[in-house]
């Protein structure tokens, strides 16, 4: 049973309606450990958790005359996430991947000025305490596109269900913007087996578009050595 650490950078935008009254851009670093419960050819299960810093996350609610702060301020330096990834491939050469990925995270901070947010004015200097939430529920059905037993390629469409909440609350005062919503993905994975203990994976399951991005993207290679795995991914 592997478990690995490596270090995690993620930067995404929601892409639809969230993105039309908020300005956001948001860039996580982690720390993770990476679990799996259970591998055979056709079935596995990865559990992947750890602690993430999220170092720049600018919030403007409404998009026309919002204020636009960072509300990454007032976030602890560390939190902890974790998400759950199942696949199973089908003798027919399909499969399905379920993947959820909650995140949430709570703090407070006396901005230094006063905060428009979603039509409530919160007064600078004055302890805020704030939410950030983020859940995203993924099935994805693919096609084995190639099966050998040193290199596999996986192509197929994924549907993602986001859940996305952004709150501010300062004494009697409270303001949330909440976003439920649905986006279908392109998903890619590919793992290429150099030795039995040497391997390089890609795990491509997003949508670039006008309004915005989906993640996780591309340009997540991770190299495995001996059941030690290290790579840059995006959550």
């Amino acid at each position: 049973m592997p478990s690995f650490l490596h270090s995690d950078i993620t930067q995404h935008s929601i892409p639809t309606t969230i993105a039309d009254t908020m300005n956001k851009y948001l860039c996580i670093v982690a720390l993770i450990i990476t679990y799996t419960g259970f591998a055979s050819a056709n079935n596995s299960l990865h559990t992947e958790f750890g602690l993430m810093q999220n170092s720049y996350n600018q919030v403007q609610i409404p998009g026309d005359d919002g204020t636009r702060f960072n509300i990454r301020k007032s976030f602890p330096k560390d939190n902890p996430y974790f998400r759950l990834d199942y696949r199973k491939s089908f003798d027919n050469g399909y499969g399905i991947r379920l993947l959820y990925a909650p995140l949430k995270i709570r703090g407070d901070h006396a901005f230094g000025k006063d905060i428009s947010f979603n039509g409530e004015i919160f007064n600078q200097n004055e302890k805020t305490e704030t939410l950030y939430q983020f859940n995203s529920y993924r099935a994805s059905y693919f096609y084995q596109w190639i099966k050998r037993d040193d290199w596999k390629v996986n192509v197929g469409i994924t549907g993602k269900i986001r859940d996305a909440n952004i709150e501010l609350k300062q004494g009697t005062k409270q303001k949330n913007r909440d976003d439920i919503g649905f986006v279908p993905l392109v998903y890619l994975w590919s793992e290429y087996w150099f030795t039995e203990d040497c391997k390089l994976t890609f795990d491509f399951d997003g949508l670039a578009a006008p309004q915005g991005r989906a993640g996780p993207y591309g340009r997540t290679p991770s190299f495995s050595i001996c059941d030690c795995k290290f790579g840059l991914q995006d959550t």
